[in-house]
């Protein structure tokens, strides 16, 4: 019998073990573990003594289902600028040719920092937007000066305006914050589902058990 594990950027563990079955074949079970390691280096978290809940935040912007949820009740509340503004940086920095990356960077400026743009923040001083504007101008000669670190600031302050006025509103809200994570957990077992499908050889496990650990570790850890 063989075991290994691999983690997930969304900050989840695929636990994989091999089981000798019937005629020599191969099984494999696969279980998923939240957890919150991976986060709690990441630069873009604020410097406070309890980062849970800004963990549990980086956790929704960076998977597909939680951008949905957040980004719905986001609407509602006219405040998806700086969701949008967060998106878009994760997008910037996931670049990996330099041409594309400056085209990415000037993108950025043109829609969230220049003065007067669609969806100005005003999450920059004076100086440091013209630092930037700079930048990016220089860039046309030199595009190794745009690094993956570029938008840092502007990224984490996008963060914390989404952390105070979206997602502790959304967190609040029972029924949002109900049907997000349900919606979760029900987007998971579809996938492993659908990987299960894939390979005849395949089962899949995932318990009653798993689920309510995961539920009560988001209660124990946001007090949802």
């Amino acid at each position: 019998m063989g075991c290994g594990s691999s983690s997930s950027k969304f900050g989840g563990t695929q636990k994989v073990e091999n089981l000798d079955g019937e005629n020599g074949e191969t099984r494999t079970t696969w279980t998923h573990e939240l957890h919150t390691e991976n986060y709690l280096s990441d630069p873009i978290l604020p410097d406070v003594d309890d980062v849970s809940d800004h963990v549990y935040l980086l956790q929704t912007l960076r998977n597909v289902v939680g951008q949905r949820h957040l980004g719905e009740f986001a609407k509602k509340l006219f405040q998806v600028e700086s969701l949008m503004c967060f998106v878009d940086i994760e997008e910037y920095k996931a670049i990996p040719t330099s041409d594309y990356r400056r085209a990415k960077a000037k993108h950025i400026y043109s829609k969230y920092v220049k003065v007067g743009a669609v969806l100005e923040l005003g999450l920059l001083n004076v100086t440091e937007r013209e630092e930037l504007e700079e930048l990016i101008d220089d860039s046309q000669n030199d595009e190794s000066l745009l690094s993956s670190n570029t938008f840092h600031l502007l990224q984490q302050r996008a963060f914390l305006s989404v952390y105070h006025n979206t997602f502790l509103r959304f967190k609040a809200d029972d029924r949002s914050w109900s049907t997000y994570n349900d919606g979760k957990y029900l987007h998971f077992l579809i996938f492993i589902l659908l990987v299960g499908q894939k390979s005849p050889k395949l089962t899949t496990s995932w318990t009653s058990t798993t689920l309510n650990s995961s539920r009560n570790w988001g209660k124990g850890h946001l007090g949802g």
